[in-house]
């Protein structure tokens, strides 16, 4: 008997150093808990095994657990007192009878959780079970307290840091919403028509107000598209564009920078203007065209201006030749004068 006692003990020092090596191997609190529950199950062969512990809120929660169903295992919280042995035993044991063996958790005389097993049929626990099951429980109970106040910590660091990181996310949305606010106005109060538009749709996300002074004042359509804006564009040679040919219409499908380019339109109300366009795509990171940019100004004025100065230069050029004409004629005259006198 001595030597199967011997024998015994040996093959539980065993299977404790095992457990303690992979407890100190253990990455996480839950795998440490898990480890000790299954090696509890496995060395004294139960049926059922928990392994709770006291939470935050005063009651013992089973935290890992083998041959138990995580629906039993919700209804086993409750305080960690004298009466929690017979709440395991109704919870665990059925009506084929058996038996729980219960032994606390203990670390620095503070009873920090609970591990029990369950055992079903007329055979019951011994001392030595008892003792195994202690044995277990004590190896287990500094390293899952451990584990548990690095966790914790871990988590008073992460708030702490999540707070630290709302702050400052915080901070820089106010920024960038002030930064977008200023940009907007700076956009609305430039005599510079803006528009932004997304790809590959082509619908419009962003207009500043100089457009719909350049479009003569009319609302917006919603989902408005590139190319669609209500005025008829018109080339050089009086044919209209259509809707794939306007500069921004061209940057969001074709990639192409557009830059000074001159169109006619006419408007909704059937006033006529120039404008001298430009368009760039927007592109990410790999390259791919995300959205484009269209700025355009009248340029209307400027333009007959021009055309006024050229009409100005012409009748100037006109007048020269005309007193060059005439000068050359009174030359003649005078000659003509001379010898009709003679």
């Amino acid at each position: 008997d001595r030597e199967i006692t011997v024998r015994d003990l040996l093959t539980l020092l065993r299977k404790l150093t095992q457990l303690s090596r992979a407890i100190a191997q253990a990455a996480s609190l839950d795998e440490i808990l898990q480890l000790a529950a299954t090696q509890a199950s496995l060395i004294l062969e139960a049926e059922q095994t928990v392994l709770m512990l006291v939470g935050d809120d005063g009651l013992a929660h089973v935290r890992a657990s083998e041959g138990v169903t995580a629906e039993v295992a919700g209804t086993l919280a409750a305080p960690l007192d004298e009466n929690l042995i017979g709440r395991l035993e109704r919870a665990l044991i059925d009506s084929s009878g058996g038996a729980v063996l219960a032994v606390p958790m203990i670390v620095q005389g503070e009873v920090t959780g609970l591990l029990a097993v369950t055992r079903k049929g007329e055979e019951g626990w011994t001392e030595e079970d008892e003792a195994a099951l202690a044995a277990i429980a004590d190896q287990s109970a500094a390293p899952i307290e451990i584990a548990r106040l690095s966790e914790e910590v871990r988590q008073a660091r992460l708030v702490a840091e999540n707070a630290r990181l709302g702050k400052a996310e915080r901070a820089a949305r106010a920024e960038l919403e002030a930064e977008r606010s200023r940009l907007a106005t700076v956009l609305d109060n430039i005599p510079v028509g803006v528009v932004l538009a997304e790809a590959p749709s082509g619908r419009i996300t962003f207009r500043n107000r100089s457009v719909g002074q350049l479009r003569g004042g009319n609302e917006f359509p919603n989902g408005e598209i590139a190319g669609q804006s209500g005025l008829t564009g018109l080339h050089a040679d009086g044919s209209p564009y259509t809707l794939a040919e306007w500069p921004l219409a061209r940057a969001v499908g074709q990639g192409e920078t557009v830059s000074g380019e001159e169109i006619e339109i006419i408007r909704e109300d059937g006033t006529r203007a120039i404008l001298s366009v430009n368009a760039a795509p927007i592109r990410d990171g790999d390259g791919n065209v995300v959205a484009a940019v269209s700025t355009f100004h009248d340029v209307t004025h400027r333009r007959r201006v021009e055309q006024h100065l050229r009409q100005v230069q012409q009748m100037e050029a006109v007048g020269r030749l005309a007193g060059g004409v005439a000068h050359d004629f009174n030359n003649l005259l005078t000659v003509i004068s001379g010898y009709a006198a003679i």
